[in-house]
């Protein structure tokens, strides 16, 4: 008997702690408030021991609910309180958790560490019962791991020394674990053995629960191979069992094994009934779950309240010793900023003075620029208009000598030339009329007005012809604006007057777009299209100014013709 054995009474000062280890391999949830109300008394008391091992089985319960970080937290703090007193047994036992909860979390180093330990105290002081489960924490592990040949050499280790000491419920545990891995490899017939004969000894020591989960094992493993009825005898047995201990989790699994078997037979009647049960439990779970929660919340509520208190205490303590101080002080702080106060406001007088008297030095300045600004807009606006009336002179005097001249070839050739001079005027009257930036042309309305210009110019022989534009509004400097619509009017020019001998329904199309920060100008008719494959074999003094064009913009041209018509395509970086 340990040494807390006169506490261990009902009605007696560790009843919570008794409460605790009732309920914590049914539900961790009630375990937990236990053990922190158990807690609570242990820090009020004295007994450094009874802390360790409150501590301790505070760490077991958040191992079994996963909750590795705080069970080191709590395996750790049980190990400083047995170290306090120089409990080597509780040290042990310390490390013994710290192992398990180590290997969970795969640093291996320092479970092999804390097992070593405990092992050695196991060895030295004969503690058999501590070495038999060290070797099962280590088969534990080679069993998380899937290492199943040295599992099962580590449990028939611990199962060999078990003959030194009689305790049926270990016993019953490594056998256990030996039918777990036998069920793991596929011996199910002797694994089912094993279990069966857990089942007589934990009757034997009234240990109910742990009956009951093989119980259920045993009834999901028939069911897996298909034998029905001893899956629902076994399945009957576990929930007349949890009934009778009411563990509702237990009545749950039970109630699920028997629906999933009747579902296998096809009576799904029945197996409704038990889906319908099952779910009762599972809603009686969540509201035990919720109700344990609940008052958890409530114990922590209680328990961070009464350390606000003391600490409100203490702040009152020190605030009531620094009222002076601060009186003083603010009195002191409030005299400075007054003075303080008084220098600033007469140096920002003078600042603000000089502000106002340079803000308005700067509007008038601001005045000045955008004068210049404006009167330099005038002007160049002023340059394009001279320039664009100066080519229509020029346009105007070829008018004078084509009027003079019986040659065909030189009255088109004068012809093509005044509409290269009107397609740059074009350009500098968009400039001086646009109220956008003086140096940028519209892409979409400039182009417009070049096909404008060119059907006006052909008017007789473009009356039937149908045109199609989509101009994608662009912005572009002068230097690519004159070279694209120079391209556009020889294109244009050369289609009205060559590609529609022969076609019915003449009809022209001019695309722009944007393509990956590239212009796209694309120009097609569905003429004749020229006597030869390459457009560069057939000689036209307009096509060559296209090409030089095209390579003065770094541009990249294509133009597929067919007797179907001709479309020529280019592709331009813009600036």
């Amino acid at each position: 008997m340990n040494s807390f054995s006169n506490y261990l009474k009902p009605g007696g000062r560790k009843q919570h702690y008794i409460h605790a280890l009732r309920v914590q391999r049914i539900n961790t949830d009630s375990a937990l408030i236990y053990i922190d109300l158990a807690f609570q008394e242990a820090k009020k008391s004295h007994n450094i021991n009874y802390q360790g091992e409150v501590s301790l089985s505070k760490a077991r319960i958040h191992l079994l609910r996963g909750e590795i970080d705080l069970a080191i937290e709590y395996g750790l703090q049980s190990h400083k309180y047995y170290s306090q007193k120089k409990n080597h047994e509780g040290i042990s036992k310390a490390n013994l958790l710290l192992a398990q909860a180590y290997s969970i979390i795969k640093e291996k180093k320092k479970s092999d560490e804390c097992l070593k330990l405990a092992e050695n105290y196991a060895q030295s002081n004969k503690q058999h019962q501590m070495l038999i489960e060290a070797l099962i924490c280590r088969g534990n592990t080679c069993f998380q791991f899937g290492k199943y040949a040295a599992a099962m050499k580590y449990y028939k280790d611990a199962k060999q020394k078990m003959k030194r000491i009689v305790n049926p419920y270990l016993e019953t545990k490594i056998n256990n674990n030996i039918a777990n891995i036998l069920m793991n490899t596929g011996n199910t017939p002797e694994a089912l053995k094993i279990y069966k004969k857990a089942i007589v000894q934990y009757r034997k020591i009234n240990q109910p629960l742990d009956e009951l989960l093989i119980l259920y094992n045993i009834g999901r493993q028939y069911r897996e191979v298909k034998m029905i009825d001893s899956s629902l005898y076994y399945n009957n047995l576990c929930l007349s069992l949890a009934l009778k201990v009411h563990s509702l989790e237990d009545i749950t699994y039970s109630y699920s094994g028997l629906k999933e078997s009747y579902q296998i037979l096809g009576d799904y009647k029945t197996a409704l009934h038990y889906n319908e049960l099952m779910n009762v439990y599972q809603d009686s779970l969540q509201m035990n779950a919720n109700k344990v929660r609940i008052a958890r919340l409530e114990a922590d509520y209680e328990l961070r309240r009464g350390k606000e208190i003391i600490q409100i205490q203490k702040r009152k303590l020190i605030l009531t010793k620094r009222k002076t101080t601060f009186a003083l002080l603010a009195l002191f702080i409030a005299s400075s900023l007054i003075i303080l106060g008084l220098f600033y406001f007469r140096k920002s007088r003078k600042l603000n003075q000089a502000l106002k008297q340079s803000n308005a030095e700067i509007r008038e300045q601001n005045k000045t620029i955008d004068k210049a600004l404006h009167e330099k807009e005038v002007l160049l606006k002023e340059v394009h208009h001279r320039v664009k009336n100066s080519l229509q002179i020029v346009s105007s005097l070829l008018n004078l000598q084509e009027s003079q001249l019986t040659d065909e070839i030189a009255i088109d050739a004068l012809r093509n030339s005044k509409i290269r001079i009107q397609t740059i005027a074009l350009m500098h009257q968009s400039l001086y009329q646009s109220d956008a930036d003086l140096g940028r042309v519209n892409s979409a309305s400039y182009l417009q007005n070049i096909l404008s210009l060119q059907l006006q110019a052909l008017s007789v022989k473009t009356k039937q012809i149908e045109t199609y534009t989509d101009f994608e509004d662009l912005e572009l400097s002068i230097d690519q604006a004159v070279p694209l619509g120079l391209i556009a009017s020889e294109l244009i020019n050369n289609a009205l007057k060559h590609a529609y001998k022969e076609t019915k329904n003449p009809h022209l199309s001019l695309i722009t777009k944007m393509v990956d920060n590239e212009l796209l100008l694309k120009i097609s008719d569905n003429g004749s299209g020229f006597e030869s494959n390459d457009f560069r074999n057939h000689f036209s003094l307009g096509l060559e100014i296209v090409e030089a064009l095209n390579n003065q913009l770094h541009g990249k041209m294509e133009c597929p013709s067919t007797p179907k018509g001709t479309s020529f395509t280019f592709l331009f970086p813009l600036e």
